[in-house]
């Protein structure tokens, strides 16, 4: 018997650059590039260490009400535990008087159990609002 030889019909396409995934692609990383600025400007947490102090002077001897927010957020007046509520009535009465306090606002050191600016900025609108019309921020020299 004689070998057949076996041949293989191919036809020939013409080469073409197909567009349709480039366009995917192209739309894809539009979307994400444009997802991605929209959700940039959200910070939902600002997590920063609070710095020590290593400039200031000490403190005179004067009538003082002291605003202090502790590491886990408690914030307190004269060392006394309060809310929001009772800040803003405490303050509100203290400069009514005929030679209001000296205020001073100490936020403690160190890492907390929750983000503290968000509390500062709202402290700082709460004494405002009851007429504090200057503060000073105070904390624990360097050692």
């Amino acid at each position: 018997m004689a070998a057949m030889a076996l041949t293989l019909r191919r036809t020939r396409h013409p080469a073409r650059i197909e567009l349709t995934p480039l366009l995917d692609v192209i739309f894809l990383l539009l979307t994400m590039f444009m997802f991605n600025q929209l959700v940039a400007h959200q910070a939902e947490l600002l997590n920063f260490r609070l710095p020590q102090l290593s400039t200031g002077q000490l403190a005179e001897d004067v009538d003082l009400l002291a605003v202090s927010i502790d590491a886990d957020g408690q914030v307190y007046i004269n060392r006394e535990p309060t809310d929001e509520a009772e800040l803003s009535g405490r303050l509100s009465e203290a400069m009514n008087q005929p030679t209001p306090p000296s205020v001073y606002l100490q936020v403690e050191a160190g890492q907390g159990s929750i983000d503290r600016a968000p509390m500062v900025i709202r402290i700082t609108q709460i004494m405002r609002s009851a007429g504090v019309e200057s503060f000073s921020f105070v904390g624990s020299p360097d050692e």
